[in-house]
């Protein structure tokens, strides 16, 4: 794998990927763009599940970000060569039901990998969903739409984890540090954790 900056991205911002990838003409090697593009993808078992979902090797980096990194931290969006347009994509809204569903089934499911349309990646161990919140209903990213916000699952062998998370968040924001708004919403009784996306504003 390699990166290099297109000229024109060189010309018109100065906003480097990572410090990592500063600005440049001269291209990256394998070793460099791999520390950056595959700290985009998801870990463990979540990128195996992810890889079996949608038919290539959990190792493929290059493969996995085709896939599902149409939607990635940092507000990075990757597509194929000639998908330029960022208004390619569709907000589509799901119910509580389904968004349930959903979140039960994320370990087998993790991010809506092949489904149609839907290009979600997030880097973590943990059981989570990109999503867009209007403050009211949720909706499923297609395309290069971005989510707005973070679904996190109770993880399983930690008691509280959604109410800690939380609580964490929360009193981070208090306390003066740059925390992005978080709390707690049930989903068909079900409590989780929601978090404002920190890299989109």
């Amino acid at each position: 794998m390699a990166f290099r900056y297109d000229t024109g991205y060189l010309t018109q911002t100065g906003m480097p990927l990572s410090r990592h990838l500063p600005l440049r003409h001269k291209l990256f090697d394998h070793e460099a763009s791999v520390a950056f593009f595959a700290n985009l993808l998801p870990e463990g078992d979540i990128r195996r599940q992810v890889a079996r979902s949608v038919g290539v090797s959990a190792e493929n980096t290059f493969d996995l970000l085709v896939a599902i990194g149409g939607d990635c931290a940092g507000a990075v969006s990757l597509f194929p060569p000639g998908v330029t347009e960022v208004q390619v994509g569709a907000y589509h809204p799901i119910t509580k039901e389904k968004l349930a569903d959903e979140l039960t089934h994320l370990p087998a499911h993790p991010f809506l990998a092949s489904d149609e349309g839907v290009r979600l990646s997030l880097a973590g161990a943990q059981n989570k969903l990109p999503i867009y919140y209007d403050g009211t209903d949720f909706f499923i990213p297609e395309g290069c739409y971005p989510s707005s916000h973070i679904l996190k699952t109770a993880i399983t062998q930690l008691e509280g984890s959604v109410a800690n998370e939380a609580f964490c968040m929360t009193l981070a924001r208090y306390a003066g540090l740059p925390a992005p708004p978080a709390g707690i919403v049930y989903i068909n009784g079900v409590s989780v954790y929601l978090v404002r996306r920190y890299d989109l504003r």
